[in-house]
């Protein structure tokens, strides 16, 4: 598989996903998860959550966050988005067709704000006849595979 080929995946699987596991260092070190509604514009993720709750002030000390969409996971790297979650109009439309229960209950919130998730690394395995480990550096666009007896 090429990078075009993965990249036009990964785009493909984003649009079509509601809900990923967002991993993210909580304010007192340890690791945390989430469960967060998606919205891609290509390889970026937007996700909203509650300016006071603990996930937006970990992203804010410790940026670098993981993320999981079935055989995919991710590397990269969170920042919180000036303003609330409801500036963002090209968001609420997108969240309000794609996910029309979390547009209604949380978007509009005046403390929600929008978490930007820019990824570096992809990874998956994928059967070609024989199980391979997929490497994909999203910044530099190259794929590594590895046959997984290999590893």
């Amino acid at each position: 598989m090429n990078y075009d080929e993965i990249e036009s995946q990964v785009i493909n699987t984003f649009a079509k996903t509601d809900n990923v596991t967002l991993a993210y260092i909580d304010t007192d070190g340890r690791a945390a998860a989430a469960m967060m509604c998606i919205i891609n514009d290509g390889l970026t993720a937007y996700m909203q959550t509650d300016k006071k709750f603990d996930k937006a002030a970990a992203i804010k000390k410790n940026p670098n966050v993981a993320m999981s969409i079935g055989a995919y996971s991710f590397k990269g790297r969170a920042e919180i988005m000036p303003g609330k979650c409801s500036d963002y109009d090209w968001y609420v439309d997108a969240i309000k067709k794609k996910i029309p229960l979390s547009y209604e209950h949380y978007t509009m919130l005046p403390d929600e704000v929008l978490i930007k998730i820019t990824f570096d690394i992809c990874k998956f395995l994928k059967l070609r006849g024989r199980e391979c480990l997929y490497r994909v550096d999203l910044k530099n666009k190259t794929v590594t595979e590895q046959e997984i007896d290999k590893l």
